[in-house]
């Protein structure tokens, strides 16, 4: 122990937490892997203890001395069972307390149902398929209730096959004719493991498990870096591309990964000039760009000139100074009209009046008179009527006013405003800024919404330019920002444009063509920065992940586990196996088993021939009967230890022996049960009567239950065989259960269905005289399937025998012997009826209760 506390101490930590763990609980939780990974990792990244996360803690010098394995275990009972073979029980299948139970059954009884379930929950070798019932006309769910106990604790298992192996129950060990196989014929992982190499082999699984952990994690750490484009391979920009790995530092990413203005300025310049088939007329194109580009910063400066504060205050007076002279004109012209007989003379409306009728009267009715005509012939230009003295009078004063010079000042100043307001108005459309644009080239987008910005301040500024009094309120002016940016831009149109001229006096493209890859390669890793940051950090981490998976490799534990199984395994195996057979009496077989390999932290073994001369199989050499007695020799080594109280299940382990190993087998059976559970399916009434006679023997009770096939299914469990009842418990289990089930249906159906049931009635009837006839009417001297004769204590009661006794059995077991025979059809012997079986089972009690109570007859 303190040599391999010290070997321990040369693990990774993370392994020597794993150990502590495993020696503490038994087993590793979810959240004790999660924990395990994540030490695993910090212990590569050295940073272990570091965050919230567990520290991993040093295995106790006395941990291995603690080391223990599982509690005891005993199963309980099968139920609910739907969907296995033709299983159909209609109660559980119950073990009983006593540490032996015996599952009877005859062929077709559901014995072998109910080991392929026990084989699946319990993870047996050689399992085979679970199948449901293949004759039933639909696919039922598969599954069943466990109840077992485990360390004095009760628990029920609901169980399905997704569930697989039951960890609770894989501690059962089962033999059926598969199993003995597996031990013969092939090499094989032993079942049995001192806890301490369980140790090794539940570590062997932890570092499994987080090797597959930290591989999931490398596997779902998908590069999604894109492959660089083709064009671009080559360049100086690619080779570096090509390098990144999880030493490249986030400065030399920053470096690399750069782009400016200026470079998306030289890119596109490279671009048009190699695209460019006539550089002298992309030149001129670029020339005349510029001019309109000119022209249009010239109409953005002088609409902003237009609208600016100074204009807006100078445009506030001339409005004002118009209001004024209008308002003195219109004083004028009501002092002059006052007695005019209706008002509004001189108002803007009767102004438009006046303006059109001049116009119709200068061009439609009288062009040769000036406006008004006031001929004593001339006729109103709007109601047409001949002109009254008063009317031309008043025309006359009409016009003097209009000429007055307050009413031409007004007018006047008034014009100016609406010239002002008018030239204001000269901004163009949306569509017509656009045209603009491309004709001066302007192809950026934020260039581009920066003038139609400016543009749209100006119009909102201009809209409200007419009708606001404050500056205060009235919309900001644009900045020159624009403007500037489109200086910036004619200059650029300048220098393309001298470059273009001097493409076209040189015929070398190659130099730009090379600039031209580079730049768009550089620009392409400008794209890709955040995803080269995320590829660095995620070449980090696999980096990390992946030096962590080497401290899960399981070559050391896996080298130590072998070493320590030598000793541990290996030699004890051999020689329980070599016991196991002595107590079989097959000591005279020269079979042995022999170490295969070792690996991932278990031990392989394989039965060999000793001392053949010839290189042959097992399998080829051993009898039918010798097969089956070595592989259960080699079944007992391996699972039958003394710190192991796990139940042993058996199917039939009698097939092909002879009476001799039938007893052996049986009597080990017993033996074993004396420290543990044994539970034994056969269809054998003579392993049956071993099993009971060798645990009379050494003081073992069993459990014996009867499977019976029913018509609705298979497996359905009843008391013991009638058989093996004691003839008392047999004649009343027939009279009270089976003579009555008869009679209801002799009463109410009759015909076919009494025959089947009376036929089997008389079979058993039968059976029970044969039972009564040796156990008490020869007082158990002798017995089938047992082969001591009994005379101690019992031969003297032989002599309580009469010949009335003998007469009285004789007509009875020669009556019911004749349904056992088949039938001429000219005169069948016609079955009893209910009552007379009830008469003849109720004289047969009665004969039994008066001999049993009847004195031995005096010397």
């Amino acid at each position: 122990m303190t040599e391999l506390s010290a070997w321990f101490k040369d693990r990774p930590l993370w392994v020597q937490d794993a150990a502590r763990r495993l020696v503490q609980q038994g087993d590793i939780a979810a959240t004790d892997l999660d924990e395990l990974v994540s030490l695993c990792k910090q212990e590569v990244a050295g940073n272990l203890g570091s965050g919230d996360g567990a520290s991993p803690e040093p295995i106790p010098d006395d941990a291995f001395e603690s080391v223990h394995g599982q509690g005891p275990l005993r199963l309980r009972a099968i139920r609910n069972v739907v969907g296995i073979n033709a299983l159909a029980p209609r109660k559980a299948l119950e073990f009983g307390s006593q540490s032996l139970a015996i599952i009877y059954g005859a062929t077709g009884a559901g014995k072998s149902g109910y080991m392929r379930l026990l084989k699946h929950i319990c993870g047996a070798r050689a399992p085979g398929r679970l199948l449901g019932d293949v004759f039933a006309a639909l696919a039922q769910h598969q599954g069943c209730r466990i109840d077992y106990t485990r360390d004095g604790q009760d628990h029920e298992l609901e169980w399905t096959p997704a569930k697989g192996v039951a960890g609770d129950l894989e501690d059962v060990a089962i033999y059926d004719t598969d199993c003995g196989h597996v031990y013969v014929d092939k090499e094989h992982a032993v079942s049995y493991e001192p806890p301490l190499l369980g140790l090794f082999r539940q570590l062997v699984d932890v570092c499994g498990q987080v090797d597959e952990a930290l591989r999931k994690e490398i596997e779902l750490n998908v590069s999604t870096l894109p492959k660089i484009p083709d064009d671009y391979v080559g360049t100086d920009a690619a080779v570096w591309f090509g390098k990144v790995d999880d030493s490249t530092s986030a400065k030399d990413v920053a470096s690399h990964c750069a782009w400016t203005n200026d470079d998306t300025e030289a890119l596109n310049t490279l671009t048009q000039r190699l695209s460019e088939a006539d550089p002298q007329a992309r030149a001129s194109s670029l020339r005349a760009a510029k001019g309109h580009l000119v022209q249009l910063s010239m109409r953005l400066a002088e609409a902003k000139t237009q609208l600016t504060d100074a204009a807006f205050e100078e445009f506030l007076k001339a409005r004002e100074e118009a209001v004024a002279k209008r308002r003195a004109a219109t004083e004028d012209a009501g002092q002059v009209f006052a007695n005019a007989p209706l008002d509004g003379i001189a108002s803007e409306s009767w102004r438009l009046l006046w303006e059109q009728a001049r116009r119709f009267s200068e061009d439609e009715a009288y062009t040769a008179t000036p406006f008004p005509n006031i001929d004593t012939e001339a006729h109103c230009v709007l109601c047409q009527q001949l002109l009254a003295d008063s009317a031309r009078e008043r025309l006359r004063s009409f016009e003097d006013f209009v000429k007055g010079s307050l009413e031409r000042e007004a007018s006047e100043a008034e014009q100016a405003v609406r010239t002002t307001s008018e030239e204001l108005k000269d901004l163009p459309s949306d569509e017509q800024l656009e045209s603009i644009l491309d004709l001066a080239g302007v192809t950026a987008k934020a260039l581009r919404k920066g003038v139609g910005d400016y543009y749209l301040m100006l119009r909102v500024r201009r809209d409200q330019f007419g009708s606001e009094d404050d500056l205060a309120k009235l919309p900001a002016v644009p900045s020159n920002g624009v403007l500037d940016d489109l200086v910036l831009l004619e200059n650029t149109l300048e220098k393309q444009a001298s470059v273009y001229e001097r493409d076209a006096r040189t015929t070398d493209r190659a130099t730009p063509l090379k600039q031209m890859h580079e730049l768009k390669a550089r620009k392409w890793l400008s794209e890709q920065r955040v995803s080269i940051q995320s590829e660095t950090r995620r070449l980090e981490s696999v980096a990390l992940l992946s030096k962590a998976r080497q401290l899960t490799h399981t070559r050391a534990l896996t080298d130590k586990a072998s070493s320590l199984s030598v000793e541990l395994v290996t030699e004890a195996f051999k020689k329980r196996f070599e016991d196991e057979l002595g107590l079989l009496g097959a000591m005279a077989l020269r079979v042995g088993i022999e170490k295969v390999k070792a690996s991932k932290g278990q031990v392989w073994h394989k039965l060999t021939l000793r001392g053949a001369s010839t290189v042959a199989h097992t399998r080829d050499v051993l009898s039918e009967g010798e097969f089956r007695i070595v592989s259960i020799a080699a079944f007992l080594a391996d699972v039958a230890t003394e710190d192991s109280g796990a139940p042993f299940v058996l199917d039939d382990p009698i097939s092909s022996l002879d009476q001799y190993y039938e007893e052996r087998v049986a009597e080990r059976l017993v033996k074993l049960a004396q420290s543990r559970q044994i539970i034994v399916f056969t269809h054998r009434l003579s392993l049956l009567s071993s099993l009971e006679n060798a645990g009379r023997k050494h003081g073992v009770d069993s459990q014996v239950v009867s499977l019976q096939r029913q018509s609705w299914g298979t497996g359905d469990p009843s008391g013991p065989p009638l058989p093996t009842q004691k003839p008392k418990k047999a004649l009343n289990t027939l009279l009270n259960e089976r003579v009555a089930a008869a009679k209801k249906v002799y009463e109410e159906t009759g015909g076919p269905e009494y025959t089947v049931l009376a036929t089997a009635l008389c079979c058993d009837i039968r059976i029970t005289i044969e039972r009564l006839i040796e156990n008490d009417l020869l007082a158990d001297v002798v017995r089938r399937f047992r082969r001591p004769i009994n005379t101690v204590g019992k031969l003297h009661n032989v002599a309580k025998v009469t010949f009335k006794d003998c007469e009285f059995i004789d007509t009875m077991m020669t009556k019911y012997s004749a349904y056992e025979h088949a039938q001429p059809e000219e005169a069948p012997i016609e079955l009893p009826r209910p009552d007379e079986l009830e008469q003849d089972l109720k004289e047969l009690r009665a004969w039994l209760d008066e001999f049993s109570n009847r004195e031995v007859p005096a010397r």
